[in-house]
């Protein structure tokens, strides 16, 4: 039980964006802070679905000692 770890998904809305923006430029920016599950992408604006380490599994990460 102490090895799970715990992710939390969350829908970002992303808008105002330039007609020029590419689903790729959008995984590439977001997956620096999130895995990126999906990018639904139209007429400048974008949901972007991600999972990133919940509180719960950062401490199970992070080393005793490390904010």
């Amino acid at each position: 039980p102490g090895s799970q770890l715990s992710f939390v998904m969350s829908r970002l809305y992303v808008g105002n964006l330039p007609n020029e923006t590419r689903e790729d430029d959008l995984r590439r920016t977001f997956s620096e802070k999130a895995q990126i599950r999906d990018v639904t992408l139209k007429n400048g604006f974008a949901f972007i679905v991600r999972w990133k380490l919940g509180m719960e599994g950062i401490a199970r990460v992070l080393p005793h000692g490390d904010p």
